[in-house]
């Protein structure tokens, strides 16, 4: 995959509705994978992003789980959480939600 994404806000940046069905209180991760597509294609795809529009693209995948574990073939050196990079030389990557673990004031 170019992208594995693991979301439970829809938005990334500044209003990118990466994860278009993703709920903060729905106990649900949702998943974004996009395959390995060329870096025209990826071009072509990132405007239809901004409106949620590419989960319909057939290389991307759109799934929702209360867990996630990534396997992969070979260690992740690096994993981006939130924005900020982190080291972890890893073949398993996990996520999950910890329901009302944070509480928004608004």
């Amino acid at each position: 995959y170019n992208w594995i994404l693991t979301m439970n806000n829809r938005d990334i940046g500044r209003g990118v509705r990466i994860a278009p069905d993703a709920k903060l209180d729905d106990g649900l991760l949702d998943l974004v994978l996009v395959d390995e597509l060329s870096k025209l294609e990826m071009v072509k795809l990132m405007p239809k992003a901004t409106a949620g529009e590419h989960v319909s693209h057939p290389g991307v995948q759109y799934l929702q789980a209360a867990k996630v574990t990534c396997e992969l073939r070979e260690p992740a050196l690096q994993a981006a959480v939130d924005g900020e990079l982190y080291a972890c030389n890893t073949t398993a990557v996990r996520f999950s939600l910890e329901p009302s673990g944070l509480s928004i004031l608004r």
